[in-house]
C-alpha cells in the first residue's frame, strides 16, 4: 500500500508542534491548488460556452433579389423562398455563409450571383457584385439611403472593413485633369473625422452590369463623380482642392436630389 505524506512525517520522528506546522502547511498549499484548478477549468468551460454562442450561426427568413430588375418589378424569391445563414450582423453589414431553400434544405442554386436581399425591411446589396476597389465575399451591405433618385450605402473604413474587401485604398485612380488638377481619392470623412468609402447607386440612370443587362450596380464615389454629379460646381471645386468635402455634403446632395 502507498504511504501517504503523513507517513512519511511520522516515521521521521519530528517534534510535534514542528509536524501540526507541515501538516497545515500542506494542507493549505493542497486547497490552493484545488481551488486554482476549479477555477481554470471553470475560466476554460465558460470560454468555451461563450466562443460556442459567438460562432453559433442563425438562420433568418429574407426576400432576395437576383436581379435589380427583380427589385424594381417586386419580383422577390424567384425560384422558391429561402433563409440566409448568417455569420455575423452588425448594424451596416450581413456577413453569411449561404442561403437556404426553405422548402429543400438545400442552398439555393448560384446564391453568390443574387443582387441583394431584405432583411427586416432593410435592404442590402451583395457586395460581391461592387466595383473591384470594395468588392467583399459573402457580404451584404445596408443601403444608408434609398431614395426616388438615389439610393447610398455608408461604410466606415474602420468599423466596417469586412465588407469592403481586400482590393480598397483611398485613391481613386490618377491625377484628375481639367478644372482640378490634384490625385483622385475615393475615400471620404465626415466631421468626426472618420473615413468611409460610399457607394450610391442612380437609378434614373442606371450602370447597367457588364455580364448581366438585368443587373444595376452602384459606383463607388471618387472625386471624378463628385465633378460629375455638381456638373463642375466652382464652390465644390473649391472645396476638394481645400481638402474640404465632406460626407455630410454628399448626403445633403442626395437628401435635395431624392425631393425633387
Amino acid at each position: 500500500m502507498s504511504k501517504s505524506i503523513y507517513d512519511y512525517i511520522a516515521a521521521w520522528n519530528f517534534p510535534c508542534c514542528f509536524l501540526s506546522k507541515i501538516i497545515i502547511r500542506y494542507r493549505s498549499l493542497k486547497l490552493k491548488t484545488m481551488k486554482k484548478t476549479i477555477l481554470l477549468y471553470l475560466l476554460v468551460y465558460f470560454y468555451g460556452v461563450v466562443s460556442a454562442q459567438k460562432n453559433k450561426n442563425s438562420f433568418e427568413k429574407i426576400d432576395y433579389y437576383f436581379t435589380y430588375k427583380n427589385y424594381v418589378e417586386n419580383k422577390p424569391n424567384i425560384p422558391e423562398e429561402a433563409k440566409i445563414d448568417i455569420v455575423e450582423n452588425n448594424s451596416q453589414y450581413i456577413n453569411y455563409k449561404s442561403i437556404i431553400s426553405i422548402s429543400t434544405g438545400e442552398k439555393i442554386k448560384k446564391y453568390f450571383l443574387i443582387w441583394g436581399i431584405k432583411y427586416n425591411n432593410e435592404l442590402y446589396f451583395n457586395m460581391l457584385n461592387a466595383p473591384i476597389e470594395v468588392n467583399a465575399r459573402k457580404i451584404f451591405a445596408k443601403f444608408d439611403i434609398v431614395g426616388k433618385r438615389y439610393y447610398v450605402i455608408l461604410l466606415d473604413t474602420n468599423k466596417e472593413k469586412k465588407a469592403i474587401g481586400f482590393n480598397s485604398n483611398p485613391y481613386g485612380g490618377g491625377i484628375v485633369g481639367g478644372v482640378l488638377n490634384m490625385k483622385s481619392k475615393s475615400t471620404w470623412k465626415d466631421k468626426g473625422g472618420n473615413s468611409y468609402k460610399i457607394l450610391f447607386l442612380d437609378i434614373q440612370n442606371p450602370t447597367i452590369s457588364p455580364s448581366n443587362p438585368d443587373n444595376s450596380l452602384p459606383l463607388v464615389l471618387n472625386t471624378e463623380k463628385v465633378l460629375e454629379l455638381y456638373n463642375n460646381d466652382p464652390l465644390i471645386i473649391d472645396k476638394l482642392k481645400k481638402n474640404e468635402y465632406m460626407v455630410e455634403d454628399f448626403i445633403n446632395f442626395i437628401n435635395n436630389e431624392n425631393t425633387k
